[in-house]
């Protein structure tokens, strides 16, 4: 089961958007693992193309961290 693709309205500010291996880097787990969390929904990304790399916006990262120092 495939995590629902995120849609951005345009009025909204962009965050940043980071690769698979700097969120990995940032979380401290392997890609796989990213992969594996965003296939079960614990992971939002974004594919700029259908089937193109994914990226990740900096604030769901952000809230990935925040959550696991409580």
């Amino acid at each position: 089961m495939s995590a629902q693709p995120k849609l951005v309205s345009m009025s909204e500010p962009m965050a940043p958007l980071v690769g698979i291996a700097e969120v990995a880097r940032l979380l401290a787990v392997s890609t796989i693992t990213i992969r594996r969390k965003v296939a079960q929904g614990e992971l939002r990304c974004v594919r700029l193309t259908p089937g193109g790399p994914m990226r990740f916006d900096v604030r769901d990262i952000e809230k990935v961290v925040a959550a696991h120092k409580s």
